[in-house]
């Protein structure tokens, strides 16, 4: 029990006010005048006790109703996270006893909110530090109180989830022997949220393998088989997420039951829910990733392909979406949302295309805003690729080639679209199989290519991409890789973003398939790449980037010629010169520029100056900025090192491809400089891409480098 600590009228009126002020971001100045205050506040270590108070003890006055409470909650999680160590004890258990009262009210929302300040404290220390904890969340959960039942369950899925090993430790008395057998009993709970919050607690524990739940496997597995039919999605979503947990970690348990649990999820993958069926979809992956248990699903291939199949067709929602969009809308500039996270990549030989369904980037034209039914689509074409891989064409195509051609045949475009995503899916397992019905599907594909609809025309963009490596291997290629070369370099320029992303990625594969024979089939190549230049908007533009990189990893010196530099060049540099230091969209364009010149050498002799003008001003204003940011006093947010590495990284690219005339680049800039300053550097990734330019330099610039860089410079290649 805490000592008495009672809080004084005045702080809290304060606190009151500062909090009003903060949950009414629409008032600009006072806000921003709240949060320097905010500031101040949290430095004061009693801050976090009138914080406490308010959350959980309803306070005497209308000003301090619920939002406000959960605000006071929000507030002190954050602080918790920063200084809940260093509290003295006493306000430590004086905001232990506080929270814990509030995973009580009566009001859900501010005991869920309790709960993550709970969970919060734990993850700041440890259980064993807070004795009192468990036994109240166990006493909660014995009340007859839905209230409070519901306060120490969603607390305990917090716990579970961040905490689970030291649920396991002797030294608390290993909880989880207590909590286990409890937990599993709320799978029959006549409350929804019972159940599933009780079976997420349970799942959490699955990759513990703890005691206690070995122990009472049997009824964990009895308990998912009445919920596997349960009523309330959740529950049902929890049962999937359950099998593959144990697929993924303890697959020798069920394997003795994996008929029956099959069955089961051949119908959950049916379920109508979205997040169902995707959760589903999770488990054919897990078990042909282990390994175990294959033979079970032998017999079940010819029921379940077509399902997954039928799970690859969008949604009645995102059609609808898709038709009320217009198909022509490269006008339309990019939302910043719709822009991917743009991360450096370090050179390994070449661009990455794309077309694996395991990418990040949704190169079948498919990402509709996210929703679940997207991620079932994705799903579903990921465990046919998975089962394909696995059992081969003898296996899989008797039950997947009919259900392509019904769909393929459909007078239903998005039938035909899905048909088109699943055949791209089984592609890498079942490639041979399927090569006596290639050449049909072939002139099929290229048709689609030109099809009304978007979505077709980008799906076929992805699918020749997953058959590439067949296309490129056929001895006409007049007859094969030339029509698939002009389709894409169509689609590159069609009205479409979403079409020109994956007529881009695709292009990249053939680019990586086709190699030094891409050099007859250069200028229509660089001529559409000049035009898609001119009027890409950022999220096309950053795939193209990437395509031109992979064009100039494989056709090397091929692209030197005048003629081709003449037509690629200045629209490359117009759209480099448009983005600033600091975009993040200059990023991908560092990297393409990296892949040409290290291609063509001096061919890029009109414009190595400006190129290596900029990398020298990206490095240096980035150490400038960081020498600032160390002083005291300095408020603004210092540059991002990731320029840096990837000017670094162009300039390894120009001394590799420019060889001995890169010297006298050296002679006349700081370079060397700056490459000492950045080999000392305390990131990891500006130290190894500086020394990778070191490297390039020894090669061909060794008398430069022997008289500019001292001998500290071999200790720094040590750390």
């Amino acid at each position: 029990m805490a000592a008495p600590w009672s809080p004084q009228p005045e702080a809290v009126d304060e606190i009151v006010q500062l909090l009003s002020v903060l949950n009414n971001p629409a008032q600009a100045d006072q806000h921003a005048q709240a949060q320097q205050q905010l500031a101040i506040f949290q430095a004061n270590p009693q801050f976090g006790l009138y914080l406490s108070h308010m959350m959980a003890c309803p306070y005497p006055s209308a000003q301090v109703d619920e939002r406000l409470r959960q605000l006071a909650g929000l507030v002190l999680k954050n602080l918790v996270k920063t200084t809940f160590k260093s509290l003295e004890p006493q306000a430590q258990a004086i905001i232990r006893e506080r929270v814990l009262l509030g995973a009580r009210d009566p009001s859900q929302v501010l005991r869920h909110t309790a709960g993550s300040v709970v969970t919060t404290v734990v993850s700041s220390t440890r259980l064993s530090e807070w004795p009192e904890l468990l036994p109240a969340l166990v006493g909660m959960l014995e009340s007859e109180d839905p209230g409070l039942g519901d306060g120490a369950l969603n607390t305990l899925v917090k716990i579970c989830e961040d905490s689970a090993r030291e649920l396991e430790s002797e030294e608390l008395g290993r909880p989880l022997n207590q909590l286990v057998p409890m937990l599993l009993a709320l799978f029959s709970h006549p409350k929804d949220s019972f159940r599933v919050m009780a079976l997420t607690c349970v799942n959490s524990l699955i990759s513990l393998s703890p005691q206690a739940l070995l122990l009472n496997m049997d009824a964990y597995l009895e308990g998912l088989s009445k919920l596997a039919s349960d009523p309330c999605a959740s529950a049902r979503k929890g049962v999937c997420e359950a099998m593959v947990l144990l697929v993924e970690v303890n697959v020798e348990i069920i394997l003795p039951r994996m008929q029956g649990i099959c069955e089961f999820m051949l119908v959950a993958q049916q379920d109508p829910d979205p997040e169902v069926s995707t959760e589903a979809g999770e488990f054919w992956m897990a078990v042909c990733d282990r390994g175990e248990g294959l033979e079970v699903l032998i017999d079940m291939l010819p029921r379940l392909i077509p399902v997954l199949v039928a799970c690859t067709v969008y949604s009645a929602d995102q059609i609808a979406e898709f038709e009320s969009l217009p198909a022509v809308d490269e006008h339309i500039p990019d939302a910043p949302e719709d822009i991917r996270p743009m991360f450096h990549r370090a050179k390994s030989g070449g661009g990455g295309g794309g077309g694996g369904l395991d990418d990040d980037d949704d190169d079948d034209g498919s990402d509709a805003d996210g929703v679940a039914e997207w991620h079932l689509r994705k799903c579903a074409a990921a465990a046919l690729d998975s089962l394909s891989t696995s059992f081969g064409p003898d296996r899989v195509l008797p039950a997947l080639l009919p259900a392509l051609e019904e769909r393929l045949a459909s007078a239903d475009v998005w039938q035909r679209e899905s048909a088109m995503l699943s055949l791209g899916a089984a592609s890498e397992g079942c490639l041979e199989g399927l090569g006596p019905h290639l050449p049909a599907l072939f002139s099929f594909l290229i048709q689609q290519q030109k099809a009304e609809t978007p979505q077709l025309r980008s799906i076929a963009c992805w699918v020749l991409g997953r058959f590439m490596r067949w296309i490129v291997g056929q001895e006409s290629e007049e007859h094969y890789l030339v029509p698939v070369l002009r389709g894409l370099i169509e689609r590159l320029l069609d009205g479409n973003k979403k079409v020109q992303e994956a007529a881009c990625s695709a292009l990249s594969v053939m680019e990586e398939e086709v190699g030094y024979r891409l050099q007859v089939y250069l200028d229509p190549i660089v001529r559409c790449f000049a035009a898609a230049l001119a009027k890409y908007q950022t999220r096309s533009l950053i795939v193209l980037y990437d395509t031109i990189g992979t064009l100039a990893d494989n056709a090397g010196n091929c692209l030197a010629q005048p003629a081709l530099m003449t037509v690629l060049m200045p629209p490359l540099m117009q759209r480099w010169n448009q983005v600033a230091d600091d975009d993040r969209t200059l990023l991908p364009a560092l990297e393409c520029l990296a892949s040409i010149v290290i291609a063509v050498g001096g061919a890029l002799d009109a414009y190595i100056m400006p190129i290596f003008s900029r990398c020298l001003k990206l490095t240096e204003s980035t150490l400038l900025g960081h020498a600032a940011a160390d002083q005291p006093g300095y408020q603004t947010e210092p540059p991002e090192k990731e320029f840096m590495v990837c000017a670094l990284d162009l300039l390894s690219g120009m001394s590799e491809g420019l060889g001995g005339s890169f010297g006298s680049l050296l002679a006349s800039s700081n370079l060397l400089q700056l490459l000492l300053q950045c080999c000392g550097d305390e990131s990891v990734e500006v130290r190894q891409s500086a020394f990778a330019v070191v490297g390039e330099l020894a090669k061909s610039c060794m008398s430069h480098l022997k008289q500019a860089l001292p001998q500290e410079i071999v200790p720094k290649a040590l750390v």
